[in-house]
């Protein structure tokens, strides 16, 4: 099998298994938002302590969506910078949609903050802060149980605001590192 072929696998095979993170990644915003709505709902109506729950599941839901969302960007990532470079090293501009973005990343940050980054952090965070205001209105004395949960409520959805501003602003996670060592590896090799 020839270097093309077996780069041009590699990036459908890994485009796939983009795609379906993608697709898991909804599943999860959308199951978060269903639980949330039917706990909110349920703890409204009849039972306020339910509303303490709502952060602590969210919290999980958005830390698995996390999960989704930077494994997406380090395939992503080790696309663009090690398989499209080796496709285009042997057949130069075939491959490169990134590229017609530009190079103007505050308009880039912008457009994919505004457009995905900020919805996903709101999905999370805006059911999570409605419940504790509604167990407050509804509730005249708090108990242990109610303290213990609300503040492991809290302290999940800070952790989660935290981990998610960390991963994608920051760019750290152990898979970043490995496709930076492979693009210095193959720049080394070649030059």
């Amino acid at each position: 099998m020839e270097k093309i072929e077996i780069i041009a696998e590699e990036y459908r095979s890994l485009r796939a298994e983009q795609i379906a993170r993608m697709n898991h990644r909804i599943t999860l915003i959308t199951a978060s938002v269903t639980a949330a709505g039917v706990l909110i709902a349920f703890g409204i109506r009849f039972e306020p302590r339910v509303l303490l729950v709502v952060p602590v599941i969210c919290s999980v839901f958005g830390l698995l969506v996390l999960a989704c969302t930077t494994l997406i960007a380090d395939i992503g990532d080790f696309l663009r910078r090690v398989n499209e470079q080796g496709m285009n090293e042997i057949h130069p501009g075939s491959i490169g949609w990134h590229i017609s973005q530009g190079d103007k990343a505050s308009s880039r940050f912008v457009d994919i903050f505004g457009t995905w980054h900020l919805p996903q952090i709101i999905t999370i965070v805006a059911p999570s802060t409605f419940s504790m205001v509604a167990y407050f209105q509804k509730v005249n004395a708090v108990g242990f149980a109610d303290i213990v949960l609300l503040t492991l409520g809290i302290l999940l959805l800070l952790y989660f605001v935290y981990a998610y501003l960390v991963r994608m602003f920051a760019g750290k996670t152990p898979r970043k590192k490995n496709t930076d060592r492979w693009v210095d590896q193959i720049q080394s090799s070649s030059g």
